[in-house]
């Protein structure tokens, strides 16, 4: 699951990846940070773990593995 949050406090667009266990356990409420502030910006029930990142932090990774399925290995042994 992908969901993005705005900060209220310094308005930096978050973006949370949610990451499940493989096999289902009790749901717990996690507290998701702001990346840039370090403010609470919500509460939310998982059972793995998040993954929190600005959306300028996430775009640029995407462009990065955009980049790497361009780059062909040509010739090395």
């Amino acid at each position: 699951m992908e969901k993005e949050i705005k900060c209220s406090k310094c308005d930096v667009e978050t973006i949370i990846i949610e990451n499940r266990l493989f096999f289902t356990e009790e749901r717990k409420v996690a507290n998701i940070i702001c990346p840039s502030c370090n403010t609470k910006i919500a509460e939310e029930p998982i059972d793995g773990w998040f993954f929190i990142q600005t959306k300028e932090q996430y775009n640029f990774q995407l462009q990065i593995d955009r980049q790497k399925e361009e780059i062909k290995f040509e010739g090395i042994i």
